[in-house]
């Protein structure tokens, strides 16, 4: 079981891998860029998330002891509260970085330079008011260059059916974390189970 979840693993970083290339591309091509320092999204109570998203990142904090720290931590927060992982500067909570930002979650990393379809199939840039109101001249130059960013659907749809079986409802993203950090330790303390029972 271990085996197999550790190779789901891989899977899920594969595709983050690959989204992030193609935003750095994007980054690249148009030099649109997130405001040094900024950490204007991630200080949002209402971002949700599904808690597949974290999958690598909940393995590694059992794999290195931190995960009963981290599950310590956003059971002390209040319910309605920013990610856990944002490290926020003192006197200033719209400035800040995350403090796990190798292992954060898909919709974390597609926010801000990835493009979302509406109804009729036209995509438009999924970004915050402080990246429009700051590259309106670089924004709109890509857009009558035909610059298009990635494609927000591609990249759900192709981590969708590979966390499915954690579940692809959306939490408040402490909650999202907690549920797959408590999930992989049921699930490792369940192979130590059966390991002894086979010893």
């Amino acid at each position: 079981m271990i085996k197999e979840i550790m190779n789901l693993s891989y899977e899920v970083v594969k595709i983050y891998t690959d989204l992030e290339r193609a935003v750095s591309g994007y980054k690249k091509e148009t030099g649109v860029d997130c405001l040094s320092g900024c950490g204007h999204c991630c200080n949002n109570p209402d971002v949700e998330a599904s808690p597949g998203e974290f999958l690598p990142f909940a393995l590694m904090l059992w794999e290195s002891g931190g995960a009963m720290a981290v599950l310590s931590k956003i059971n002390d927060l209040p319910e309605h509260s920013v990610c856990v992982l944002y490290a926020s500067r003192p006197g200033d909570p719209d400035t800040g970085f995350c403090s796990m930002y190798h292992y954060r979650g898909m919709i974390c990393r597609l926010f801000g330079f990835t493009a979302a379809s509406n109804k009729k199939g036209v995509s438009a840039l999924i970004t915050c008011r402080l990246i429009k109101n700051n590259y309106i001249h670089e924004l709109t130059q890509a857009a009558q260059s035909g610059i298009v960013p990635p494609l927000m659907e591609e990249y759900t749809r192709t981590l969708e059916p590979l966390i499915a079986e954690f579940g692809t409802g959306r939490y408040p993203i402490n909650q999202a974390i907690k549920i797959m950090v408590e999930r992989i330790g049921f699930l490792i303390s369940l192979h130590s189970l059966e390991l002894g029972i086979n010893d």
